[in-house]
């Protein structure tokens, strides 16, 4: 069978965030703000296959298979999960994407610890009260906590060229600020600026983890 010719996207958005950061969201705002720019976008969501062996949902990620989600459009976000910001290169489907030679950046997104230790042990109370133990270790504090202060150091003192961090708190902000902090971010990514994703909270992912939208 001919291999099946896959129009790669012009440029990737790579995402790294702990589970329960609000990667979606910031997702959603991306998405928005491409869309308001006039580009088409496709997203991969969670897309390190290697990452927890038995995850319910997991779908087994290629690089291959993440540009053919992509489906010849624009830009393609990809999103990483608790996995180390200076270990990335380690992922076989990031450094697959990268051996493409496709444009990428890289962003990094951080939210404030108590808020994270919340909504991910609301989550990990109801993967107990469901009984599913293959949940239980996605929402791991311990590891999660070794993975902040990692990404937390690194937005500090980035060392990576190209690297945009971003800030959750800020990023959800309605202050006037925070509107120019959003403004700048778009702009870095040669975007228009669009807040229509910060009205809502999608079901993608499992939303909110208090009030389950």
């Amino acid at each position: 069978m001919p291999e099946r010719n896959i129009l790669h996207p012009e440029r990737l958005l790579q995402i790294n965030s702990l589970r329960r950061a609000g990667q979606h969201l910031l997702v959603a705002w991306l998405a928005g703000c491409l869309t308001a720019t006039g580009f088409d976008w496709e997203h991969a969501n969670d897309v390190d296959n290697n990452l927890t062996p038995g995850h319910p949902d997991r779908k087994e990620w290629t690089a291959e298979t993440a540009l053919a989600e992509e489906a010849g459009r624009h830009r393609l976000i990809t999103n990483y999960e608790d996995y180390s910001f200076r270990q990335r290169g380690d992922s076989p489907v990031y450094a697959g994407l990268q051996r493409t030679g496709i444009a990428s950046r890289d962003i990094l997104l951080v939210r404030d610890f108590p808020n994270l230790v919340a909504t991910r042990t609301a989550r990990l109370h109801a993967a107990e009260r469901e009984g599913d133990p293959r949940k239980i270790p996605l929402f791991s504090l311990r590891h999660g906590r070794g993975l902040w202060i990692e990404h937390a150091q690194t937005a500090l003192d980035p060392s990576e060229d190209g690297l945009l961090v971003v800030l959750y708190d800020r990023l959800i902000s309605r202050s006037d600020q925070a509107v120019s902090y959003r403004e700048k971010l778009a702009a870095e990514l040669g975007l228009i600026n669009s807040d229509a994703a910060l009205d809502r909270v999608t079901n993608f992912g499992g939303g909110s983890s208090f009030d389950g939208r």
